[in-house]
């Protein structure tokens, strides 16, 4: 099947089921096999709102339901992907509520970005830390001074009294 820019595929067999991607203008026309289904937006409906509609865990659900699957792996039908039960509402609608899910999404990026950048931080302390102490260049003399020793069990343990 011949498939072009702005369509919108979804795969129908997995795990994992429901993979979905908007076509790239790399090429005038792409071909897709029989495990995938292809949605073609319209004056009505734009291929992001499509995309961002199948990639609704209640869609994919939805779609799990209605399937059969097969040790494991879910084979959705194409006649079932006709019968997605897709809510419409006017173009300029659909380009606001893409915009704000966008919005929001890109501030999750933010935030993913901001731990890594954090979790990276945290890791090159520690290494650095842990190379001083190796070296004996790092010293914790004070700290041992503010922390009391106590028998728990087996374990003795610091209380810091800071």
């Amino acid at each position: 099947m011949v498939t072009y820019p702005e369509d919108v595929l979804i795969n129908i067999v997995g795990p994992p089921l429901g993979k979905v991607s908007i076509v790239t203008k790399q090429f005038p026309e792409w071909n897709i096999n029989q495990a995938i289904v292809l949605f073609r937006p319209n004056r009505w409906v734009i291929s992001k709102i499509i995309s961002y509609y199948l990639q609704n865990p209640k869609t994919i659900h939805w779609l799990e339901n209605t399937s059969k699957a097969t040790a494991g792996q879910y084979n959705v039908k194409v006649s079932t992907c006709r019968e997605i039960p897709f809510p419409l509402c006017s173009v300029e609608e659909q380009h606001a509520i893409v915009e704000e899910i966008e919005t929001r999404l890109s501030v999750c990026d933010k935030m993913a970005q901001d731990i890594d950048e954090a979790l990276e931080k945290a890791e090159a302390l520690r290494q650095s830390i842990l190379k001083r102490l190796l070296r004996g260049s790092y010293s914790m003399k004070g700290s041992w001074q503010r922390c009391g020793w106590r028998r728990t069990g087996s374990l003795r343990m610091c209380c810091w009294k800071g």
